[in-house]
């Protein structure tokens, strides 16, 4: 391997262990930005970096959220118990249809 191989490689396997941010556009409303720069402005963050955040925290949520439900509809299937069974129904219940 010839010296540009090598850095070309070392380049490649660099972009590999980061990948790099892509752009999207997603509208807003005129208030909800309004607030998205407000709270930017008090963190000292650029809107897109509270914006990534916000996106990380919702993912994480809704991924814990997925979890808990998928928990209490298998204690459901085990339960032996009526009055637990019917608790863990209402739960589900709630946590599905608000």
């Amino acid at each position: 391997m010839n010296h540009n191989e090598s850095q070309m490689s070392q380049a490649t396997a660099k972009q590999l262990e980061k990948p790099s941010p892509t752009r999207v556009s997603v509208p807003v409303t005129g208030a909800m930005l309004h607030e998205i720069d407000e709270r930017a402005q008090r963190l000292g963050v650029s809107r897109s970096v509270l914006l990534t955040r916000l996106l990380q925290w919702g993912l994480e949520a809704e991924k814990q959220k997925r979890e808990q439900l998928a928990e209490k509809v298998r204690r459901l299937r085990e339960t032996t118990d009526p009055l637990e069974a019917e608790r863990l129904s209402d739960e589900l219940g709630e946590m599905i249809f608000g």
